[in-house]
């Protein structure tokens, strides 16, 4: 089992969550956000990057090239619903980046 793994085990209890959705972004010098829908109805998400930077934020604001959180190919992240409504990123480098997103439910 891998850390991810392991670590979505421990958010819930133990319990082992189901995968309920996916969603890859492309992410450029505009700013993006995560589907709604999907970010509501889940409990929690795998968000893995990768290709070139970028920056993103957890809080609704606008990330820019310099402000927010950075992300580099390979990286992966666990978020909570709030956390998923909230997320934007925007490409902080030369190269666009990827966000690919595994949405977990409880069974």
């Amino acid at each position: 089992m891998d850390l991810a793994a392991s670590i979505l085990l421990l958010i819930n209890g133990g319990s082992v969550l189901q995968v309920s959705d996916y969603e890859e972004l492309d992410v450029r010098y505009s700013v993006v956000s995560l589907d709604a829908t999907k970010a509501r109805a889940a409990f929690c998400a795998e968000v893995r990057y990768e290709t070139g930077p970028i920056r993103y934020t957890l809080h609704g604001a606008d990330p820019t090239t310099s402000f927010g959180l950075p992300a580099f190919d390979g990286s992966r992240e666990i978020f909570g619903k709030g956390e998923l409504e909230a997320f934007r990123a925007i490409k902080s480098g030369s190269t666009d980046g990827k966000v690919r997103v595994v949405y977990y439910k409880k069974p």
